[in-house]
């Protein structure tokens, strides 16, 4: 018995000792040297990572935008968006054709710009269109044929444009972007 109690007194002696005085050598001291190594790799590369996140936008699209439209209770960037439709509705004011055509075709810029955030794909606003239906825009065929005025307006430059139909493909537009909860 007495020599088992010094086994396990000589044993714990030997383990107090190993922690508090370990003697490196061979593969002990190749196992440190891998520690040390891995250790500092591991530091740069959650530098890198804190460096990266900062750095890029990811955290404002995939954390802020939600946490602003959760509080605010309006989609990000409507604020913005809203300011561009009041500069577009005061050019509809001015009774100049120019203006009026101007108006119409910042209107579908702004619809175009708020499709392609809600992630519709397609080379233009036609492509994004067809994408469309009622379930999502009740007025998609207002929108297809104020498009079409659009583009008449663009790529026709005898074309003439009222006021009237101005103020109609206007109204088109606003109750589209309001349909999509744009502003």
């Amino acid at each position: 018995m007495k020599n088992m109690l010094d086994k396990i007194i000589n044993f714990q002696n030997q383990f107090i000792d190993f922690i508090f005085n370990p003697r490196f050598g061979g593969i002990f001291l190749l196992v440190l040297l891998l520690k040390i190594i891995f250790l500092v790799v591991s530091m740069a590369m959650v530098g890198f990572i804190i460096f990266s996140f900062f750095k890029s936008n990811w955290w404002k699209h995939f954390f802020w935008a939600d946490f602003m439209e959760t509080f605010t209770k309006r989609p990000y960037g409507s604020k913005a968006d809203y300011r561009k439709w009041t500069i577009i509705q005061k050019r509809i004011i001015t009774d100049r054709e120019e203006e009026l055509k101007l108006a119409i075709i910042e209107a579908d810029a702004l619809l175009d710009d708020a499709l392609k955030r809600m992630g519709y794909k397609g080379e233009n606003m036609t492509e994004k269109l067809k994408q469309l239906d009622s379930g999502i825009l009740p007025n998609i065929e207002e929108v297809q044929e104020t498009h079409q005025l659009r583009n008449d307006v663009v790529y026709d430059p005898d074309y003439h444009l009222s006021l009237e139909t101005a103020k109609r493909a206007m109204d088109t537009y606003e109750k589209s972007l309001r349909g999509l909860e744009v502003f």
